[in-house]
């Protein structure tokens, strides 16, 4: 969340998707190392979203499963 806060102060994300790709481009330019950190970070913070999200669902399946026979 604070990725996201961090590339809308930095880069004016998302409505900086909106502007031409040129302007774009100057943008990113000048923050470069900035906006690579804050997308990098965005991006292995989801990456660590998906080992949790199978992990609930196992813990899920295995609760439903054994409430059905009890």
């Amino acid at each position: 969340m604070v990725n996201a806060l961090g590339l809308g102060i930095v880069f004016d994300y998302p409505d900086v998707l909106a502007h031409p790709a040129a302007d774009v481009l100057h943008r990113f330019a000048d923050n470069q190392f900035a906006v690579s950190a804050l997308f990098l970070l965005l991006a292995a913070g989801a990456g660590l979203l998906a080992p949790i999200s199978v992990g609930l669902a196992g813990a899920r399946r295995d609760r439903a499963g054994s409430s059905h026979w009890a």
